[in-house]
């Protein structure tokens, strides 16, 4: 940066954000000499519009940032679920992804933030209904959808036969970044889903896709930073233009 610059670092925008959060809210903090997150989470249990026994979400939000000048102050809506203990970082079309700059005094970034999470908590209703679309594409549905996007003949096949398949496209498109060699990837993700608390009770859906993508990131990826990037992608699972479905899974 220019002799001009001024100093913006991770501990001005610490200060700002504990004006701006709740006192009642929950944590975290990573911080890798440059680049920072913080996850809060401190509204009331979210019931979706299709659950089962257990399945209850938090809503908040991740603000990153970094300590080089470079790119703004991102703050995105999340959900955590309580069942596997992992977060998702919703796409812009359900939550919001908001840019702030690196400027002003600390008071002024506190009211900035403050209107920033009111913007990111206002996406619970639409999250609600996307998840409750994600739980109804499941089994026969997922495959039939599925099979318009492959030469192969899946239709009527058992969905656990295309489970893995489903992961492998996702992978190859790029729909969800994750970085290692794709089949033991895959490997994992067909693991994970079976883990999950109650993939049993509600068969393999686009949701339970999504929670092995965002249970990967809590399990197996180590770097935070990293793990974002597989939630974020997750959550565009979940995503659709104009009130319309979101493009098969490939």
């Amino acid at each position: 940066v220019s002799e001009h610059y001024t100093a913006f670092d991770a501990d001005k925008i610490g200060e700002a954000l504990a004006i701006a959060f709740p006192p009642d809210a929950r944590g975290s903090l990573d911080y890798d000499g440059e680049r920072v997150r913080i996850e809060g989470l401190w509204r009331t249990d979210i019931a979706p519009e299709e659950f089962v026994a257990g399945e209850i979400f938090k809503a908040g939000v991740i603000v990153r940032t970094d300590d080089t000048g470079g790119g703004s102050i991102r703050v995105q809506s999340v959900i955590w679920r309580n069942l596997c203990l992992n977060l998702i970082i919703l796409d812009k079309a359900i939550g919001v992804d908001i840019r702030l700059r690196h400027m002003g005094n600390v008071n002024e970034l506190a009211r900035a933030f403050q209107d920033a999470f009111r913007k990111a908590l206002s996406s619970i209703e639409p999250f609600r209904k996307a998840w409750g679309s994600a739980m109804a594409e499941r089994d026969d549905v997922l495959v039939k959808r599925a099979a318009g996007t492959t030469s192969e003949s899946i239709e009527g096949r058992p969905v656990s036969e295309v489970l893995p398949g489903l992961f492998t496209g996702i992978l190859d498109r790029e729909l969800v970044k994750v970085a290692g060699r794709k089949k033991d990837i895959v490997a994992k993700l067909v693991e994970l889903h079976a883990q999950d608390e109650r993939a049993a009770e509600y068969g393999v859906s686009r949701a339970s896709i999504v929670n092995a993508f965002t249970r990967y990131a809590h399990v197996i990826e180590s770097d935070p930073f990293a793990a974002d990037t597989i939630r974020e992608g997750a959550g565009k699972l979940l995503s659709s233009q104009g009130g319309r479905q979101p493009a098969p899974l490939p």
